[in-house]
């Protein structure tokens, strides 16, 4: 599994077990064009509480997304 592939399956595990706590507001919007291709958009939120508790533990939530 390349870098991308494993990026993206660990950061919609953490969206998915933080989405199940009630600290994220999570959003997809999914387009299929006429000629085929398709267009997703991903949007999520984190509460200020799921932040900082992130930040004391020394990981930063945005750290793979830059």
């Amino acid at each position: 599994m390349n870098r991308f592939a494993k990026s993206f399956v660990i950061t919609g595990l953490m969206l998915l077990a933080t989405a199940l706590t009630g600290c994220i507001k999570y959003k997809q919007v999914t387009t299929v064009m006429p000629d085929g291709s398709g267009k997703i958009e991903l949007s999520f939120a984190l509460s200020e509480q799921m932040i900082a508790m992130s930040k004391e533990q020394g990981q930063d939530p945005f750290e793979e997304m830059s």
